[in-house]
């Protein structure tokens, strides 16, 4: 067991599986990539790249007056600034081969109540053939923008509107695509062969990864993403993991309140992290040691975890406290 400072981007799922409803029809005209006049391919990537390349720069200044002017309206360069901090990674990221991965133009759209309209992607190649896009405005684009980082691919969507002869940022949000190389085809796979051993903790921990990794928030879904759904449902969540966290952890003598678990990418390897809560500490001895306590009842109950997890990343957090320490377990 080592104690080390913890610089790794973390991808952390917390367990909970979201459901979506089933998209609806549209009447708009969903054009993407090569389907897309090049003019108005130029004129999106002229907004979309410099936008992405500032946040990966933490350089607020100059994203922000790409934003629409109804988002700059309710939203003060302060409070950019603060969305952008909390939504990247550390500040050290090295983001890599930024790039435009697909574009979906919706146009001619009937306003009314907001739906998803259905988009097939033409271009390229992708974990999913057809999306869906939510539509509230006569004319616009929503825009995946991808780039590398050392433990993970990650994705910004951007939804773009016409505005004074441009286009302008009126949504944006930073995902996760795939974690340490693996995609979610590759996870459920691995999950699939963990349940097919009985190993049934890393099978749901592995699907439900696979799930959220097919995430692209409220207004974008990936056409896989129902898939993973009704995947979900035929898998038992281990009884430490049922219901909603936090999760509760017992020994013979002590109980440990889960706050999260789930997998990280360090070093091009899976990790677990489980985040607990505990009261207040005098130093970080007694938050290391309480820390290797729910090492020990961890290895004990779940020793498959093994097979998949290179070791675990056990986080001490206080009751609405800011402080917090971590405890990395090689295996």
């Amino acid at each position: 067991m080592v104690r080390l400072r913890f610089y790794a981007i973390i991808f952390c799922i917390i367990v909970i599986i979201p459901l979506f409803a089933q998209a609806g029809a549209n009447s708009g005209i969903c054009n993407t990539d090569d389907e897309i006049s090049s003019n108005i391919l130029k004129d999106i990537k002229k907004t979309a790249i410099p936008f992405v390349e500032s946040l990966t720069k933490l350089e607020d200044s100059k994203a922000y007056p790409l934003l629409a002017k109804d988002v700059t309206k309710t939203m003060t360069k302060e409070t950019f600034s603060t969305i952008v901090r909390h939504m990247m990674p550390a500040a050290d990221t090295v983001f890599q081969n930024i790039h435009i991965a697909h574009i979906y133009l919706d146009s001619e759209i009937n306003i009314g109540t907001p739906t998803f309209a259905p988009c097939t992607e033409i271009a390229h190649g992708t974990i999913s053939k057809l999306v869906f896009i939510e539509t509230k405005l006569s004319k616009q684009a929503y825009v995946i923008v991808e780039a590398n980082t050392k433990n993970n691919k990650m994705a910004f969507l951007l939804l773009l509107i016409p505005e004074d002869k441009k286009w302008s940022i009126g949504y944006f949000q930073l995902f996760p695509t795939d974690m340490v190389g693996y995609s979610p085809e590759d996870l459920w796979a691995l999950g699939q062969k963990e349940k097919n051993k009985n190993h049934n903790f890393n099978a749901y921990i592995l699907s439900v990864t696979a799930l959220q990794l097919t995430n692209r928030g409220p207004h974008f879904r990936l056409g896989i993403q129902s898939k993973y759904v009704e995947r979900i449902k035929t898998l038992e969540a281990p009884k430490e993991l049922q219901g909603n966290p936090p999760f509760t952890l017992k020994s013979k003598n002590k109980s440990f309140k889960i706050l999260s678990l789930g997998p990280i990418g360090i070093n091009k390897k899976i990790y677990l992290i489980i985040r607990q809560e505990i009261q207040q500490w005098v130093d970080d001895k007694e938050a290391d040691n309480q820390n290797h306590e729910l090492i020990l009842v961890f290895l004990k109950e779940f020793p498959e975890y093994k097979d998949i997890f290179s070791g675990l990343v056990i986080e001490a957090v206080e009751p609405n406290g800011p402080k917090g320490y971590r405890t990395i377990y090689e295996n």
